[in-house]
């Protein structure tokens, strides 16, 4: 067991070094499929299962305009954000820019089963600032940093925008994730009171990833409630760091045993 324990330090850090030196390509979100029991893509939610917990949490973000309460779902414990700074939105290891927080706006419906705690993370949010109507596609980033080379993460984002007249009016009710190479566009639930769960996961392969939301349309106004990151590496087998274990051992006696030859 002190072996294990000794190899796993010495191994893991090697790992990260190799995978990073060999994985040049910015990492590219998947939005489909099951990757190590998180399921990604767009769906409802339906209550606080919707919020995924799998893995290691990194950080969970509620946004608003003033609100800095904490709100639990499902064990995952979203801090509100408070008011925007100059439009921007920033904590440790992230950051959101040129948006306006919205308070008790959203408007979810009890109608639809939600805790009081969802409920209370979904009636904020941020959306795009521009000062005035748009006609042209809008976006904003989201910019996350202090990701680990080589570790598998879950982003998940709530979006709602249920205020009345949003679909007749326009307001981006497409809204599409741009991250790497990838760039799904999702149909929203406008007015209904449902929100939508977007998950994607990734394997990092440099320190930061970049999130755009952008809607399309007049006035179009691209949303985001608030999000999560969840490290969700696998973790090897005690037997894996056994063979590995055997194997290093095995390289390292050959090595004295040739110096020793010589």
């Amino acid at each position: 067991m002190i072996l294990i324990n000794y190899m796993k330090k010495l191994l893991l850090p090697l790992t990260v070094i190799l995978f990073g030196a060999f994985n040049l390509q910015a990492a590219t979100v998947v939005w489909s499929g099951t990757t190590n029991g998180v399921t990604a893509g767009n769906t409802n939610v339906t209550g606080d299962s919707s919020v995924i917990n799998s893995g290691t949490l990194v950080t969970a973000i509620g946004f608003s305009d003033s609100d800095t309460t904490v709100e639990t779902v499902n064990g995952v414990s979203f801090q509100n954000s408070g008011t925007a700074s100059s439009l921007t939105y920033s904590g440790t290891g992230w950051s959101l820019g040129q948006v306006a927080g919205r308070d008790d706006i959203f408007l979810p419906t009890n109608g639809q089963g939600y805790s009081t705690n969802l409920s209370n993370l979904l009636r904020d949010g941020a959306n795009l600032y521009t000062g005035s109507a748009a006609n042209t596609p809008v976006s904003f980033t989201l910019n996350l940093s202090g990701l680990t080379v080589g570790n598998v993460y879950a982003f998940q984002a709530l979006v709602l925008d249920g205020r009345t007249g949003i679909t007749t009016g326009g307001y981006g009710t497409t809204l599409t994730v741009s991250s790497g190479s990838s760039a799904p566009s999702f149909n929203l639930n406008s007015e209904t009171g449902i929100a939508n769960s977007l998950i994607g996961t990734f394997t990092a392969d440099q320190g930061g990833q970049v999130f755009t939301f952008s809607a399309d349309g007049p006035y179009a106004l691209p949303t985001v409630n608030a999000f999560q990151l969840r490290d969700i590496t696998a973790v090897p087998e005690p037997s894996t760091y056994m063979m590995l274990s055997l194997l290093t051992l095995f390289f390292v006696s050959h090595f004295v045993l040739k110096r020793r030859a010589s």
